[in-house]
């Protein structure tokens, strides 16, 4: 007896017995999902969810190519981020990808905002380089007091 041409469980068409054996062998490597993918690199802690995987040159998790991990935690928890909105962190940690409220953010870790607010909680945290912080400065910020004073 033959075994059948077509697949008894996708109804896939393939022929010949070669055809059959990679269609066998090609369902079995199915991937995984975007949330086991995310999950299996992400360590969950009391404070921050620390992402464990490939890493941006500035801190921020990465998953594929291009996606943020930060940002497929937020769409995971929340839905697709909206256009023209970035992911942010209210803890300052660019590995962490936690969306659930804790004690210290009850919002949760991350939350929405434009590149403005992204820049305004910059500034509000010190973390900017504005003044003698800045790299290229020439000056000190008492040097430029000095002179404004004089």
């Amino acid at each position: 007896m033959s075994a059948p041409s077509v697949c008894p469980e996708c109804g896939v068409d393939f022929g010949t017995w070669r055809a059959r054996v990679s269609h066998q062998s090609h369902r079995a490597r199915v991937r995984p999902t975007l949330f086991e993918r995310f999950s299996a690199r992400v360590t969950k802690g009391p404070g921050c969810w620390a992402w464990t995987g490939a890493m941006h040159v500035h801190g921020y998790g990465r998953i594929g190519r291009h996606e943020y991990a930060h940002r497929i935690a937020w769409t995971l928890a929340h839905g697709e981020v909206p256009a023209g909105m970035d992911v942010l962190h209210h803890c300052d940690n660019p590995p962490c990808t936690k969306t659930e409220p804790d004690e210290q953010y009850p919002d949760g870790h991350l939350f929405l905002g434009t590149a403005k607010d992204n820049g305004v909680d910059m500034a509000a945290k010190g973390r900017s380089t504005w003044g003698d912080r800045n790299p290229a400065a020439k000056l000190s910020n008492a040097q430029v007091l000095a002179i404004l004073s004089s």
